[in-house]
């Protein structure tokens, strides 16, 4: 998942190069600064509450993908389907992280689209998808 447009303003732009090579260890740097695009009438607090806003959904995001591995990899650690309540408990969160995963990339998405404040249901789902973040893991952290 890319990140948000950055708010306009004046930025550096970094690029370090590691490993061999004739650059390695080079540290470059150059100035910049982003501009609103002109076709765009936002305020400039629009802005940052949107791109605020898409920070802390792909962080949300993040989690939830970093709670799908964990729950994985006990899976891997089970050789086979022993039909245990346990397994079957791991599998349906497997489904249910990954189901969450892909939901907050859809609102990700849909916001990604308008510059602009959330509506009633963006933020409806933004808060569900937060709460049900905190329910699996506590479900997860009881079956680990």
């Amino acid at each position: 998942m890319r990140g948000p447009l950055v708010v306009p303003g004046n930025y550096t732009a970094r690029l370090q190069v590691e490993g061999a090579g004739t650059v390695a260890g080079a540290r470059l740097a150059q100035p910049l600064e982003v501009h609103e695009d002109p076709r765009l009438n936002v305020t400039p607090a629009t802005r940052s509450a949107w791109t605020a806003t898409l920070l802390q959904l792909g962080e949300l995001r993040a989690r939830a993908q970093r709670q799908l591995a964990r729950v994985e990899e006990a899976l891997k650690a089970v050789a086979e389907d022993d039909g245990s309540p346990r397994t079957a408990k791991l599998r349906d969160l497997e489904r249910e992280f990954g189901e969450l995963v892909t939901r907050i990339g859809r609102l990700s998405g849909d916001i990604e689209g308008v510059v602009a404040p959330l509506t009633q249901d963006q933020r409806s789902r933004r808060v569900f998808y937060t709460d049900m973040l905190e329910v699996l893991v506590r479900e997860m952290e009881e079956v680990l």
